[in-house]
């Protein structure tokens, strides 16, 4: 599958724009569970794509990301 690096850049700025890295510090997995779910409710199709793209980057990387 490919996605776009404009697709990429649309998921960061969906993150950023729902806050959702910011209000997590603080928060408990529940609450941030509870967000997360909402904002994936909320998500277009091309913003899942970016997600699942990230989530295999990550899957892939372990360890690695510095």
């Amino acid at each position: 599958m490919h996605t776009s690096i404009y697709n990429q850049g649309s998921f960061a700025n969906f993150l950023y724009q729902r806050r959702l890295l910011a209000t997590t510090i603080n928060h408990s997995e529940d609450e941030i569970l509870k967000k997360g779910l909402k904002a994936l409710a909320k998500m277009t199709q091309e913003e899942f794509e970016g997600l699942k793209l990230i989530l295999r980057i990550l899957i892939t990387k372990g360890g690695e990301i510095k």
